[in-house]
């Protein structure tokens, strides 16, 4: 009788074994992924988005909500990374500045934009020598003139961030300075 319990016991415990593992099997984990890198995005780095319109979650999974949607090219910097080809990131534009969220990896490319931008204030911008307002104004920038980006953004005391810029048409061609990055100053062609 003992032997017969203990054989029926054992069955059950290799039946649940073998179930628990196949559950477990079709549940999806959030798994982080220590020193992740794919697709040159590296956990530290900055990146940008290159979806035209791509849903900022809040988890790393389409079954999260999302908090709104982020756009090409919104910069942001890489948190972690998780299994399934998820980032953890924090924006660092002005429509979700200094948030954190999740992207999904194939939205994202790593390094700084080399699309040209344009800008969009009517009444003109200041370049500045440097990453806020209490730097000297070099030139006065004008409606519709372009430039690229050539460094990464830099968050200074005023509270804004900046780009360091090359100016590549318009008026003020060839000069180098910084832009304020707000929607009503500057915008992606």
């Amino acid at each position: 009788m003992k032997k017969r319990l203990i054989s029926v016991f054992l069955c059950l415990a290799i039946i649940f074994t073998i179930s628990v593992n196949a559950f477990a099997e079709g549940v999806q984990t959030e798994s982080i992924v220590e020193g992740a890198t794919v697709a040159s995005i590296s956990v530290g780095s900055t990146g940008y988005i290159n979806g035209t319109s791509v849903y900022f979650r809040t988890g790393p999974g389409t079954n999260y909500s999302y908090m709104g949607k982020v756009y090409k090219p919104d910069s942001l910097l890489v948190v972690a990374a998780y299994s399934g080809n998820w980032y953890k990131v924090t924006m660092t534009n002005d429509g979700f500045a200094n948030t954190t969220g999740y992207v999904y990896g194939n939205y994202i490319n790593a390094g700084t934009t080399t699309s040209q931008w344009t800008v969009v204030a009517t009444s003109g911008a200041n370049l500045r020598n440097g990453p806020g307002t209490n730097y000297t104004a070099l030139k006065q920038v004008s409606y519709g003139d372009h430039f690229y980006i050539t460094n990464d953004f830099y968050n200074s005391s005023d509270g804004y961030i900046w780009y360091q810029v090359k100016m590549t048409y318009g008026t003020n061609a060839g000069e180098t300075g910084y832009l304020r990055c707000a929607s009503d100053i500057i915008a992606y062609i």
